[in-house]
């Protein structure tokens, strides 16, 4: 039964040939929406590194997003119940590897066939075809020692995955790729697939049915008061409508937590998108200030959006409710203009509410920016501005911004108290009128008392509402430019088989070509570059000097692929950005800007040296006694470390490589950080190092080393200093 069901799950795996054919029609079959059609491919039998490449390819072209993952084998089976859609690579025991698709996770999992249809496998099979490899070089050892103690059957199955697990446990499985869409794309398309706008729907049915119940539960006590008779069986009855309501509230809560999950993990992801993505000329105007207020309201959007649009469901609900029920008591139409004006009455000052937030939030940005930039310049302050100016410019912008929070807080005042209570008032006095006329039972006017608390509860209900609204509006206005700036798609370059290998270019072909290069910045006349051209070979080493303000920087920067030149052409082994592809041209030339422009991040010092550099090869499947790719990554950064003089550094820290070096690497100094920023570049493995600046804070020695360890290591290189 095994061998047949290994036999069947084989049947159903694709070739590596037809990857990409593979990869859309995964696609296709999670109903993730497909932009391109199917490149044709060449045969090929790969490993999982070009494998992957050729999948993201197909990937990129279909506007999807591909990660590739891999996990402990003692996860495997966990990674298998949520991973899909995925793509898993598998090695049978004779033959070449092939693809798996796996549509749907869970126990059975759903598995899309090379012949389109889709096929039910159980989970711990698919793990054993996966892990296949890893078990296999063990199977000698196990068996052996299996032999050994004799034991036969179901027990000899048992211990056969207990040892294989002790072994291999902590070893990494690689070959899967998840497939998802893009975080750029369209929005509601990814709600739509974590299934936001059912979770909505249930959200409104089990408040509306909460509140309906709610109600409900009050009519049999009524009755019973207003009869004379209040019978147990009228208690009984509002004890169970009362305990059916608790439950319905526990799963709205649930629902609404589960909502927010999801949806938090959806615009966390959409908005990290978005800050890689933005324009660097914009990033560079606004300032520390301005976009640490951003990141700020980003912050808090989320939890605003959330919590204000749950209030304002379950206000519209009792909008609704409250309604129905006025119009069935006493003065109907007098209660329901009046309600409805009380409504219009509170959208008038939530109007007004937001107007002012905008305002408060014009201050409060004003406050930060200002707060930021003096602490970045308190040194020069200190110095040179007299101190009796020092708080002058900070009081004026605390005054305004505590007069524009009194404003709002009046604001909110009214939305939240005088909406709900003038309500009561105004309810009053349509009871009141009932009342006189004396044209009102007294049943009727029991339901108009309850219909007037039940507008209260939903006008006030509503002003909480607008207000997190109107304050989530604000922060929206601000985060804006980072969710659309992850819609933007950078050039995705034709496919691999097109490109030219670098191994069959012309020793003699240069290797870059600018020809009549020009660039301007936004808001300025004059041309920082204009009309550059040249070329350079594969092998060669370029100084390059000019005075301050004479376009190097901003050709550095039209190099490495940061800025596009406002015209002019700029080819890479004959190519463009556009048919090389925004990814691969930045991975052929790496770039280390000027100092004031580079970064250290928090984490390790292999974090920060390491971060473009791509991936070791895997070493094959059951091999002994070798480094993981990690250690030999880390290897060849401590060797280039050590060469450009930061072997002392590295001694000092007591984790070496693993020690980490604080945000903006305020542990190091300003040559130490200087040389991070050159090793960075030259561990990318790129075709050309541009360095702009990069020696300038060094010592003549140290300069000189850092120099000839760079021209060991880079293929071609292009040095940028002043004369």
């Amino acid at each position: 039964m095994r061998r047949d069901g290994f036999e069947q799950l084989l049947a159903a795996t694709w070739p590596q040939a037809r990857a990409a054919e593979a990869l859309l029609a995964l696609a296709r079959a999670a109903r993730l929406r497909v932009r391109a059609e199917l490149r044709p491919e060449l045969e090929s039998a790969e490993g999982a590194e070009t494998l992957g490449a050729r999948l993201l390819d197909a990937a990129q072209g279909a506007a999807l997003e591909l990660e590739a993952l891999e996990t402990p084998y003692a996860g495997a089976a966990e990674l298998l119940a949520r991973a899909a859609p995925a793509l898993l690579r598998v090695e049978p025991p004779n033959g070449e590897a092939r693809l798996l698709a796996l549509v749907r996770g869970g126990r059975r999992l759903r598995v899309l066939g090379s012949d389109g249809t889709l096929h039910a496998f159980d989970a711990e099979l698919v793990r054993e075809l996966w892990c296949a490899p890893h078990e296999r070089a063990l199977e000698p050892l196990v068996t052996g020692v299996l032999d050994a103690t004799g034991l036969q059957g179901a027990r000899r199955a048992r211990a056969r995955r207990a040892l294989i697990g002790e072994h291999l446990g902590a070893v990494p499985v690689a070959g899967a790729w998840i497939l998802c869409l893009p975080p750029g794309g369209s929005f509601l398309e990814a709600a739509r697939g974590a299934r936001l706008p059912g979770l909505a729907l249930a959200i409104a049915l089990c408040g509306t049915v909460a509140s309906v119940l709610g109600i409900a539960a009050w009519v049999p006590l009524a009755r019973g008061v207003f009869s004379g008779a209040l019978e147990p069986a009228w208690l009984v009855g509002w004890a169970l409508l009362v305990a059916s309501v608790l439950p319905l509230r526990w799963l709205e809560n649930w629902l609404q937590s589960l909502f927010g999950l999801r949806f938090g993990v959806l615009l966390r992801r959409r908005l990290m998108a978005g800050a890689t993505r933005l324009d660097p000329e914009s990033v560079r105007g606004e300032g520390a200030g301005a976009l640490l207020g951003r990141v700020l309201d980003s912050e808090a959007l989320e939890a605003l959006l959330l919590a204000g649009g749950f209030v304002l469901v379950g206000a519209a609900i009792d909008v609704t409710i409250a309604t129905w029920v006025l119009a069935h008591g006493p003065s109907p139409v007098l209660a329901l203009a009046l309600f409805a004006l009380w409504i219009v009455l509170a959208l008038a000052l939530g109007l007004e509410h937001w107007r002012r937030s905008v305002a408060q939030a014009r201050s409060r940005l004003d406050l930060t920016h200002d707060l930021v930039e003096r602490m970045q310049g308190q040194r020069t302050r200190v110095v040179q501005e007299p101190r009796e100016r020092w708080h002058l410019e900070e009081d004026a912008l605390l005054a305004r911004y505590l007069a524009g929070s009194r404003r709002l807080d009046r604001a909110a005042l009214a939305l939240l108290a005088l909406v709900s209570g003038g309500w009561l008032v105004a309810g009053a006095v349509a009871l009141g009128s009932a009342l006189a006329t004396g044209s009102a039972s007294s049943l009727q006017l029991a339901v108009g008392l309850g219909a007037i608390l039940l507008g209260q509860q939903a006008l006030a209900r509503l002003g909480s509402g607008l207000v997190q609204l109107s304050t989530c509006a604000v922060a929206w206005s601000n985060v804006r430019p980072i969710f659309s700036a992850a819609a933007r798609v950078e050039d995705a370059g034709l496919p691999r088989a097109a490109l030219r290998p670098e191994s069959t270019r012309k020793s003699s072909a240069p290797l870059l070509t600018a020809s009549e290069l020009s660039f301007r910045h936004p808001a300025r006349e004059r041309e920082a570059l204009r009309g550059a051209s040249f070329e350079l070979g594969a092998d060669e080493k370029v100084l390059l000097e000019g005075a301050s303000g004479s376009g190097k920087s901003t050709l550095v920067s039209l190099l490495a692929g940061w800025r596009t030149p406002r015209s002019g052409a700029l080819l890479l082994d004959g190519l463009d950005r556009a048919s090389q592809g925004a990814a691969r041209w930045r991975s052929r030339i790496a770039a280390a800007p000027q100092f004031h422009e580079n970064h250290v991040f928090t984490g390790t010092m292999a974090f920060n040296l390491l971060l473009s550099a791509p991936p070791e090869p895997e070493l094959p499947a059951g091999a002994t006694g070798a480094e993981t790719a990690e250690e030999r990554l880390e290897s060849r950064a401590h060797e280039v470390c050590v060469e450009l003089g930061l072997g002392p550094l590295l001694e000092r820290m007591p984790s070496g490589l693993r020690q980490i070096v604080g945000e903006t690497g305020w542990q190091l100094s300003h040559g130490e950080r200087s040389r991070l920023f050159v090793a960075r570049a030259l561990l990318a493995d790129a075709s050309l190092v541009v360095l702009d600046e990069s020696l300038a804070a060094l010592d003549p020695e140290t300069a000189a080393e850092v120099l000839a360890c760079v021209r060991r290591r880079a293929p071609a290189l292009l040095v940028v200093a002043h004369p």
